[in-house]
């Protein structure tokens, strides 16, 4: 029930829910620290915690942008997996279930693959563009290289576009 109304309310154009797990999660709710049953779901672009509510509590939603994302730590404690993501400016979130353990474990190496690819694509579209200096811009693209941030061919067209306005 509360997928089906996240899809119809919350899901972006063109964004791709990759994974989500029924899980009890935690953090700051309306002003105070709360605990509500819902879903941990990653799209393409975010982390979600996800509750449809009933009558009393009404729904809840706070995304987590995969770009803002500091750090994803994963632990189980007395039969209880715990999935905590922190982002940068935003309070976390923590998920948690004990029936569902291997399904949060499986979940934080999900979100991190994407952080990394996120990361990858980020530094991939915007390394070059900072630097006025052509040896600085050289170096960076370098780095990318031997980082396995870019292909060969993308370094020799990019520096090859470089050494020809110097």
């Amino acid at each position: 029930m509360d997928f089906k109304k996240f899809n119809a309310k919350h899901l972006k154009q063109g964004e791709f829910v990759h994974s989500k797990v029924d899980a009890f999660f935690s953090g700051k709710m309306m002003g105070s620290n709360s605990k509500r049953s819902g879903l941990a779901i990653l799209t393409d672009s975010r982390v979600v915690a996800y509750t449809s509510g009933n009558f009393f509590t009404g729904e809840y939603i706070a995304s987590y942008p995969l770009t803002e994302i500091v750090s994803v730590e994963a632990e189980k404690n007395n039969g209880t997996t715990f999935l905590t993501v922190t982002a940068n400016g935003l309070a976390g979130v923590t998920f948690q279930s004990t029936g569902q353990a291997s399904n949060l474990m499986a979940l934080a190496e999900i979100i991190r693959e994407k952080m990394a690819d996120t990361k990858k694509a980020e530094s991939k579209a915007q390394p070059l563009q900072a630097s006025a200096d052509p040896l600085e811009s050289l170096q960076k693209l370098k780095t990318m290289l031997e980082s396995e941030l870019i292909t060969q061919e993308e370094y020799e067209a990019t520096r090859n576009n470089i050494l020809s306005k110097m």
